[in-house]
Order: C-alpha cells, then structure tokens, then sequence
C-alpha cells in the first residue's frame, strides 16, 4: 500500500489508458523523480563502496610504482563495465520478481518512457558520473605512484590517462554495447538472470577472441618480408607473423626466421597492421548496429511485458 501511495505522487490515476500508450514528457520527468527518491540511498552508497573498492585497486599498482597509462585504462575499463553490470542488474531485478513486476508494469507509464528512462541512466548518466568520481581517485593513486617511483630511484613519472584519447572512446562504446546486452538478457532471462547473462557474456567473449585470433593468423601466416628476395646463404628466410590482438585492435606483428624449414626464435616488429579508416568506420557502424537491435529488441519485449 506504501508503494501506491508513493508512486501516486508522480502519476495521478488515469481512466484512459489509452493514454499511457503514448510518449509524454511530463510523465517520464516523473517516471525519473520516481526512481531517484526511491532508489538514491541505493545508487549513492553502492556507487560510494564501489570506487573505495576501485581505488584501492588503483593504489595496490601505485604502491608497487607501476602505474602506467595502460594500467589506468584497463581500471577505467573494469570499473565502468563491471559497474555498468551491475546497475544493469539493479535496474532490470525488478521485473523479474512476479509481485515486483507487476506493481512496476501497472504504472502508468508507456514502454518508450521506460525504456528512454533506462537508457539515460545507464548509458548517459552512469558513464558520465563515473567517469568524473574516478578522475579524483586516478590523480590520488598517480600522485601515489609519481612519489613511490621518485622516492626509489628518482625515476620519472609516469604519464596520466588522457580521457580524450581513443582507447576511451573505445571503452565507452563498448559500455554502449554491454549495457544493451545486458538489459537484452536480462529481458529475456526470467530466472537465474544474472548468472545466464554472466555465462552467456563469457562464452560469446570466448569465442569472439578465439575466432579473431584464428582468422588474424590465417590471413598473416607466414608472410615473407620480401617475397623476391631469396634465402640466405644458411637457408634462413624471414617472415611476418601475427602476434595477439583483440577486436578492433591493431595486429602486433613477430618477425620469425626459419632455416630449412625449422624456426629459429622470432622478435616483435615495431610495425602493425592496421584498418584503413573507410574500413575501421564500416566496422564501428556494424559495432552499433548491433547493440542498437539489442535495445529495439528489449523495447518490445518490455512493450510485451506491459500488454
């Protein structure tokens, strides 16, 4: 009786609700008063212990003097996507208790006001919001880091992350892309969501990088470095050879020599392989594309929740 008598605060009773089909401004303005005033102690105290967990990670790499432009990323990069994760949960639970879920789908409120709502916080304001309260905790664990480095041998610090850099981007529309599917599974998951999501995320990441690497290495498999140029008097010849690489990353390249046919050792070349930008654009676009028919999708399944 409390939540009604709460939520009637925000969305007066309506005889129409033909009404509630329709897209209006006033009540998705209240549709977000609602979810602050009853979900705030919730978002602010989990996103308080979530970057004092955070920047305790940061400074276990400051302490040890090792904190580096690529360490600042890959923390930047599990906060925001294990956070994005988690608020994906909070967001979604409620549709997946029976009792919760129906006092949620007889507000009053359309399917587009709920899903836009959705997505402003978990796309615009969570990575917005994140990204300025880990800034402060990034230059308190550099300014950890720059003394510890000083304080052994006087060595010089180490460079801060640059947030205007395209690794970030990178990171964030990949947030774009874990978001969408994670309120897709969570749509479609009416039991156990959480664990499937994480299972099915886990397994599809498995075998993107796994099919990645395989098509990498067949396509630069022992290409020669320069086909005319014939073996060396000890029959050593050169060739290319693809190193690790992620998705929509540059392929790292080994030199590896082989006399008669036996390899002996190989050492990284400092060239790359890379897209053209004509190319790189056609693969963003397919990139969000994807994750943009995993939003549709999760509109009409929460629209089919709501008939």
């Amino acid at each position: 009786m409390r939540y009604w008598q709460k939520s009637s605060r925000y969305f007066p009773c309506s005889t129409d609700k033909s009404l509630c089909m329709e897209f209006s401004f006033i009540r998705f303005g209240n549709l977000l008063k609602k979810e602050w005033a009853e979900n705030r102690k919730l978002y602010l105290l989990g996103l308080a212990a979530y970057l004092v967990l955070l920047l305790l990670f940061i400074l276990l790499f400051a302490l040890a003097g090792d904190l580096n432009v690529g360490l600042q990323a890959f923390c930047y990069f599990v906060g925001l996507i294990m956070g994005g994760g988690i608020l994906c949960s909070t967001l979604f639970v409620r549709y997946q208790n029976k009792t919760s879920s129906i006092r949620e789908l007889l507000l009053p409120t359309s399917a587009l006001e709920r899903a836009l709502a959705i997505i402003l916080i978990g796309i615009i304001v969570y990575p917005v919001l994140f990204t300025l309260l880990f800034y402060p905790c990034l230059l308190l664990g550099h300014a950890v880091d720059t003394a510890i480095r000083w304080s052994n041998s006087q060595q010089s610090p180490n460079d801060l992350l640059d947030f205007s850099s395209s690794s970030i981007r990178y990171v964030i529309a990949l947030n774009f892309t874990v978001q969408s599917f994670g309120f897709f599974c969570f749509m479609v998951f009416r039991k156990y969501a959480f664990v499937k999501t994480v299972l099915l995320a886990m397994g599809l990441l498995a075998g993107i990088l796994f099919l990645n690497q395989t098509f990498t290495k067949t396509l630069l498999k022992d290409k020669r470095i320069n086909p005319t140029e014939a073996a060396s008097d000890t029959g050593v010849v050169t060739y290319y050879r693809a190193a690790m690489s992620g998705p929509y990353q540059p392929v790292s390249l080994l030199v590896v020599n082989k006399e008669h046919g036996k390899e002996h050792g190989y050492t990284f070349s400092p060239m790359m392989v890379v897209l053209s930008p004509a190319v790189q654009s056609a693969f963003n676009l397919l990139f969000f594309i994807f994750s943009l028919m995993l939003w549709i999708v999760t509109f009409f399944k929460l629209k089919e929740k709501q008939l």
